[in-house]
C-alpha cells in the first residue's frame, strides 16, 4: 500500500513554486527548474503531484484573485472608481503583487489556442467581469449594458496591470488609471 501524501510538505511545495514562477516566469519553466529551486528532485514532485501541470495549476490556485470581493460593496460610481484604484494599487505594490504578476504570465499564456492555462485564463477574466457587472447593475445599469461595460472596463484594468508592471514611470500609469477608471465608469453609469 502506498504511503499517503504528506500534505503539510505538499503544501509547501505548492507555496514555494507559486512564489518561484511568480519571480522566474511560467513559460518555459521546466518541473526540472523547480525541483532545483526547491531544493528537491523533478521526481518528488512528480510523486506530490503527477505532472508539472497539476502541480502548476496548484500554484495558481493558490494565487488566484477574488475579483468579486473586490467589488462586493460597491454602491455608486465613486465606489467603483475607488475599487478599481485600490484593486490595481493591491495587485502592483501590494501583497497580491506576486499573484498578479503569475496572473499576467497566465493571460498571456492561455491567449496562444490550445494552451493549458485557457480555461484558467478564462475564468479569471470572467470572475472579474462578472464582479464588476454585479457592481454596475447595483449603481444602476440595465443587465445587458452591465454585462458589455464590465468587459470593457475589465479590459482596460488588465491593460494597466501589465502598463504597471512594465514602465519605467509608474506614476503616470497611476494617474492614467485613475482617469480611465473614472472615465469608463462614468460612461457606463449614464447609459
Amino acid at each position: 500500500m502506498p504511503r499517503p501524501i504528506d500534505l503539510s510538505k505538499r503544501n509547501d511545495l505548492v507555496e514555494k513554486t507559486a512564489v518561484y514562477l511568480s519571480d522566474n516566469g511560467l513559460i518555459d519553466t521546466s518541473l526540472r527548474d523547480v525541483a532545483t529551486a526547491l531544493g528537491t528532485s523533478a521526481r518528488m514532485l512528480v510523486y506530490y503531484f503527477g505532472t508539472k501541470e497539476a502541480l502548476f495549476s496548484a500554484a495558481l490556485e493558490s494565487r488566484r484573485q477574488n475579483f468579486r470581493a473586490a467589488f462586493d460593496g460597491v454602491s455608486s460610481t465613486g465606489e467603483l472608481v475607488d475599487a478599481l484604484e485600490l484593486l490595481l494599487r493591491e495587485m502592483t505594490v501590494g501583497d497580491k503583487e506576486p499573484g498578479a504578476r503569475l496572473l499576467v504570465q497566465i493571460l498571456g499564456a492561455g491567449s496562444s489556442q490550445n494552451s493549458e492555462y485557457q480555461a484558467y485564463a478564462r475564468a479569471a477574466i470572467g470572475e472579474m467581469s462578472a464582479g464588476l457587472s454585479d457592481a454596475l447593475r447595483r449603481i444602476g445599469a440595465e443587465p445587458a449594458d452591465a454585462d458589455r461595460h464590465a468587459k470593457v472596463i475589465g479590459a482596460a484594468f488588465r491593460g494597466m496591470l501589465i502598463d504597471r508592471f512594465t514602465t519605467a514611470a509608474p506614476g503616470e500609469v497611476d494617474a492614467a488609471a485613475e482617469a480611465m477608471f473614472a472615465m469608463l465608469v462614468d460612461l457606463a453609469a449614464r447609459r
